[in-house]
């Protein structure tokens, strides 16, 4: 399930639609045990069709994939669900439906199109509907992925999350073991500019003049943090929910900075969250924050949920310089030089998997690209200002990897002991 930490967007609508069939459409939430009526979608991306019938498609098992261009968990799915529809064949169908709500068109999914690779190469064949409002009304959502489990007779038989869809669930499904699959729960409701347990949004409260809350993991809520804020530019709330420790520590010092140059020296293991696993963790060693208070300069809302975290979770952080091992980026100018940019538009695509690039950008970007992935902070000791367009064929990143495939561009990453940024988390401001 997709899980951001920034600032929540609101969703623009897509004027395309999936439209309905001749025999109008119940638009009633349908759940397990229901049958899906004959949806007719006429918005259809990566297919020869101008139109497609949900009733169309004959398979064991139907899946649709509630989805969107945006969505990085979804995308991550890709490799599996293609695995398994080439295993399957004909006895698994799946459907990408790309909801209105997405604010999708044609034009973004052939700019991720282009973009996206399969491991082995080429590109995925997954079928999709565009601006669907129908299929969203039957299956409403608050978070994505969304898996819709049909049968062929189109019985609801599951809506789960990303963490189902796994390959021992899909061979089960089709050898007829119908296993109880979770459940996804969505708070359809919920408001998240609205404060939480008043009039039922969340849970049920009174009125509140100020108020300092921390639960553990919230089921059904996407994880994510919006601070509210008056006109006159004043906090008078603060919301984090499902987040790790480290995460609620960055938002009270109103900063970012990659996990690699947190120092813990606080004794508690489980304040950093871990590079795998991190849904299974995060439903046990999750946070959820919230405070509302008068309006207050950000600072001083900042000050009063740092002493939260220190009174309710025993820990404390300190921003600093300090001397530690690192990383240094050196270049062979000589050698470097054949990747000087062409001139073409500044373009920075090294987030896609198996398909990395840069254009026309500095070694900073990439600087910072390894420095968010790597085990130690990385520092630009090149000394190479110029503008470079570099490709990488780079998909894991241990540090003898990340060696390897920069030698032939003219980088090398070597250990070394330098001043850099930390963030130093405590058990106490004493220490």
């Amino acid at each position: 399930m997709k899980r951001i930490f920034c600032i929540l967007l609101i969703l623009c609508p897509y004027l395309g639609r999936a439209q309905l069939s001749p025999n109008p459409v119940a638009t009633k939430a349908l759940s397990p045990g229901n049958t899906v009526p004959d949806i007719v979608f006429t918005n259809l991306f990566n297919s020869s069709k101008t139109t497609l019938n949900l009733h169309q498609l004959k398979g064991k098992l139907i899946l649709l994939d509630f989805w969107a261009t945006w969505c990085m968990a979804c995308i991550k799915k890709f490799p599996l669900l293609d695995s398994l529809q080439q295993q399957y064949g004909d006895q698994l169908q799946l459907l990408l439906i790309n909801s209105q709500v997405t604010n999708d068109n044609k034009a973004k999914l052939q700019v991720l199109w282009k973009k996206l690779q399969k491991p082995g190469g080429g590109q995925y064949p997954f079928v999709t509907a565009f601006g669907d409002t129908t299929a969203f009304q039957l299956f409403p959502y608050q978070s994505i992925p969304q898996y819709v489990w049909l049968d062929s007779s189109y019985t609801v038989r599951a809506v789960t999350g990303a963490e189902e869809v796994t390959a021992q669930n899909v061979a089960a499904y089709l050898a007829g073991n119908y296993k109880q699959l979770v459940r996804k729960q969505d708070q359809l409701q919920y408001n998240r500019s609205a404060p939480w347990f008043i009039n039922g949004n969340a849970g049920k409260g009174d009125n509140i003049i100020q108020r300092s809350t921390l639960a553990g993991w919230l089921p059904g809520m996407s994880s994510g943090v919006y601070r509210q804020i008056n006109k006159a530019g004043l906090v008078t709330a603060i919301r984090a929910a499902n987040q790790s420790p480290y995460s609620l520590l960055l938002l009270a010092h109103n900063t970012f900075i990659n996990s690699n140059r947190v120092v813990n020296l606080s004794g508690n293991t489980n304040v950093l969250p871990p590079a795998a696993g991190l849904e299974s963790w995060t439903r046990i060693n999750g946070r959820s924050y919230e405070l509302l208070l008068p309006a207050r300069p950000l600072m001083e809302a900042m000050l009063f949920m740092q002493q939260d975290l220190q009174r309710l979770l025993g820990l404390y952080a300190v921003d600093s310089i300090i001397m530690r091992e690192v990383y240094t980026l050196t270049a062979d100018s000589n050698q470097l030089l054949k990747y000087v940019s062409k001139g073409e538009k500044p373009l920075n695509e090294l987030d896609m998997p198996n398909n990395r690039y840069m254009l026309n950008t500095s070694l900073e970007t990439l600087t910072g690209f390894l420095d968010e992935r790597l085990d130690l902070p990385v520092l630009d000791e090149s000394g190479f200002t110029q503008q470079l367009d570099l490709r990488l064929q780079l998909e894991q990143f241990d540090i003898a990897t990340v060696s390897r495939c920069l030698q032939p561009l003219g980088l090398s990453l070597q250990r070394a002991t330098r001043k850099t940024r930390a963030f130093i988390i405590h058990s106490s401001p004493k220490q």
